[in-house]
This record gives C-alpha cells, sequence and structure tokens, in this order.
C-alpha cells in the first residue's frame, strides 16, 4: 500500500474516531467526564411521554407558566409539552448535570412532542448519535427571542472539526409568519431553514428554552445540501464535467472545512447563452474548472458572522464594513464587492457551509504593467484575512454588460495554471 493510501487511510480512521468522541459538552462549568458517564438505553417515543409528576393536579397546556426559580432543566422537566426531548435529554447525566447548574448560561431549542412526533427514527442508531443531538439543540450563553433576531448563526455544543476547536453553528433566519401572531410586523425565527420557533423565551434561572415545531438534525455534508437543492442543478452538473472538483467537494477526507459559494440557476443564467455554451461545451471544461474552483474554499468556513480559520488556528468575527451594515433587526449583511449578497446565506454542512450566490463570481482583471494596477477589481492588501480580500472580489451581472467569451478566457487564463488540485 502506497504512503498516500496509508496517510488517507489514517485520516479517514481519525475522523470515525472523532466522531465518537466530538461532543465534549464542557460549557461555564465542567460536567462529568465524557468516558465515565453511564450512559442509559435510547427510548424514541412513538407517543409522547409524560415526564411530569402525574399524582399533582393536571394542567392545562396553554396555561403553563415557567417558573423563575427552575433551572433549565427543572423547566425542561416541568413542561409536558415538551417531555418526549426531555426523555432524550435525561438519557445523560453530564448534560443533566450542565443543564441543571445555576451557575451556568445555556439557551435550547427543544422540540415538542409533536414535534418529535412528525420524524421517524432507525431503531439502531448509537447513543452518541442522539447526544449528538442533544448538543445541537444546545447553545451557551441567555440568547431570548429578540437577541436571536440580531444573529445569523448561533454556536451549538457539538464538534465541528477534527481539531476539536470550533463548535458547529446552527443557521439562523427571520421569515414572515407562519402562525397566527399579534404582532404581524414581529418576524418568526427559523433554524437551518426547517425548524421555526413557536413559543419564545420560556425563561429559568440559567437561561432559556424556545419551543420548536421540528427537530433541527444534525448537518448533512455540502454533496446532500447541493443534491437537495433545485436551486443548485446546474452548479452539480457543473461539477461533475470537473470529476476532480468533484471528489475535492464531495469527498470529507479531502479537507477540514470548506467553503463553497454555489451560484444558482439565475447565477447561471446571467452568464449568458454563449458563455453557458463555451463554458459547456467542447475546449469549455478547463476554464469551467478554473471558474468553479474560484467559488471553493478548500479547509476554511467561513459564516456570515464567524469565520473557522484553517488547521484549528481559532475562530475570528466576521466584520466586512468598517461601519454596521443597513438589515432588517440589525442582523449583519454580507455582500461581496458591495454589490452581490448572498441569497441564501450560512446553510450548515457536515463539513463546511454553502453559500448561495445569485451571480458568478469574477476573478480580478490582469495587472496594467504601465501602471501596476488591475483594470477593473483591485485586490485588498495582502495582510487583510482571507474573507476580506474575498468580499472585494467583482462578480458577473453586477453591470448592464456581462463578459464576453474573450474576456472570461482572459480572467480565468491566470487561474488555470494555479490550480493544482
Amino acid at each position: 500500500m502506497s504512503s498516500v493510501k496509508i496517510k488517507r487511510a489514517v485520516f479517514k480512521a481519525s475522523r470515525a474516531f472523532s466522531v465518537i468522541v466530538a461532543v465534549s459538552f464542557v460549557a461555564q462549568v465542567y460536567f462529568v467526564n465524557w468516558q465515565g458517564t453511564t450512559q442509559k438505553p435510547i427510548r424514541t417515543p412513538k407517543e409522547p411521554v409524560q415526564t411530569v409528576d402525574t399524582t399533582s393536579s393536571s394542567v392545562a397546556v396553554d396555561d403553563v407558566k415557567p417558573p423563575q426559580d427552575r433551572t433549565v432543566w427543572g423547566l425542561l422537566q416541568d413542561d409536558s409539552r415538551i417531555s418526549a426531548f426531555a426523555q432524550w435529554v435525561g438519557q445523560f447525566d453530564d448534560i443533566v448535570k450542565g443543564l441543571d447548574t445555576p451557575q451556568a448560561r445555556f439557551t435550547l431549542f427543544a422540540p415538542t412532542n409533536e414535534a418529535v412526533a412528525r420524524e421517524s427514527f432507525e431503531h439502531d442508531l448509537p447513543w452518541f448519535y442522539w447526544k449528538f443531538l442533544v448538543g445541537y439543540h444546545m447553545s451557551l450563553g441567555n440568547s431570548s427571542a429578540a437577541a436571536l433576531h440580531t444573529q445569523n448563526t448561533v454556536q451549538s455544543f457539538v464538534n465541528a472539526d477534527v481539531f476539536f476547536n470550533y463548535k458547529q453553528r446552527i443557521s439562523v433566519q427571520t421569515v414572515d409568519p407562519e402562525y397566527d401572531d399579534d404582532d404581524e410586523d414581529e418576524k418568526d425565527i427559523t433554524f437551518n431553514r426547517r425548524s421555526t420557533i413557536i413559543v419564545p423565551d420560556q425563561k429559568a434561572t440559567n437561561g432559556y428554552i424556545h419551543l420548536v415545531d421540528r427537530v433541527i438534525f444534525l448537518p448533512e455534508s455540502t454533496t446532500h445540501i447541493l443534491r437537495s437543492h433545485d436551486e443548485f442543478a446546474t452548479f452539480r452538473q457543473a461539477l461533475t464535467k470537473t470529476v476532480d472538483l468533484a471528489v475535492l467537494v464531495n469527498d470529507t477526507s479531502t479537507h477540514v472545512g470548506q467553503t463553497i459559494f454555489a451560484p444558482t440557476e439565475a447565477a447561471f443564467a446571467k452568464l449568458g447563452r454563449k458563455a453557458n455554451q463555451f463554458f459547456f461545451g467542447p475546449g469549455g471544461e478547463d476554464y469551467l474548472r478554473a471558474l468553479l474552483a474560484y467559488h471553493i474554499v478548500a479547509n476554511q468556513t467561513l459564516f456570515s458572522d464567524v469565520f473557522f480559520q484553517e488547521d484549528g488556528r481559532g475562530q475570528l468575527p466576521v466584520n466586512t464594513d468598517s461601519e454596521p451594515a443597513e438589515s432588517p433587526n440589525n442582523r449583519q449583511s454580507v455582500r461581496i464587492n458591495s454589490l452581490v449578497p448572498l441569497a441564501m446565506p450560512d446553510m450548515v454542512a457536515m463539513d463546511g457551509v454553502v453559500h448561495g450566490i445569485d451571480t458568478i463570481l469574477v476573478p480580478p482583471g490582469v495587472v496594467d504593467s504601465e501602471n501596476n494596477q488591475e483594470d477593473e477589481s483591485p485586490r485588498s492588501p495582502d495582510n487583510r484575512p482571507w474573507f476580506f480580500r474575498f468580499f472585494d472580489w467583482s462578480a458577473a451581472g453586477t453591470t448592464e454588460e456581462t463578459l464576453t467569451v474573450d474576456q472570461w478566457i482572459e480572467r480565468l487564463q491566470p487561474l488555470m495554471s494555479e490550480l493544482r488540485v
């Protein structure tokens, strides 16, 4: 077996091992040692399981009022609307200990019993899957609904990398109300474009519980995200024509985190008929490969508000503007070259993040040898972080005139010699 194959096998084995030990629930308190915790058998209830004291007087669901003197765990136990989720949490003594610690600060996104009943689970899922799933419904700190309205992503308790330096993010969206609400101007809060808060701000002494209408499943791979959205059909087709890039994106053993700026169908339509015929026709494959590679950044994960540096070197906040961007609810707005917004930002993947964009990104223009300036899209100073340089790049379709095939060839030619995948 070659040394390359041995290294890849060792890498895959280390990633598999990391899946088993990935969640270490250390917050503002130290929990019981991960390996030493006694694991109880996991049960997935087909019917909601009652965890409140059945000997006490019955209380109507609509009349449940969370007492202010209970911890998150105490509040979770006593709310019959989320008893199935409470049962999941109760399997893990270390998590219970953390949630029951008054000095800690947690936010829980608790699926209702109806939300749990909507899902189907395999009967032989290992215990650590359930621990990860519970951890992906937890966030560190006090996050009220008002605070969530201002956030693009929140940090979960599930590790996002093999270095154990980063925690997986949960994407936050504000959408038009789906349920009856007295305040018609108030936006609903949705997580990962799937799970919506239906009962916010259940206040405990050490945090909040927000009741949600769907289970927030662990992130799928980048491949799954691209396959499950019709908006990326042409992008998927382009990847299949450039096999090595498809492997780079789809094979999780080739990267530790990645950022994909995935052009939508609208983005490819903006290229025009001639450019599309060139890229997808005979002789255009190498240029298509260069164009796609320009939208893929391996081993670096850039969310709209947080940047995971390569090789676990640390997490950086993202602030791409000298002044706060104007956006609804004070949410940070990311625009490429100050013109092109992320149409579908922060699509969290198991191995990185996907941002859907409605405009193809264009490499900078060639350097004018007389004045040493690029003709259209000057790069930022090299000492600035990678993501700042990226946001200074240009994009197709931002002006009335699109690039001709010859202009595309001129722009992409330098990249073709640099690519070494």
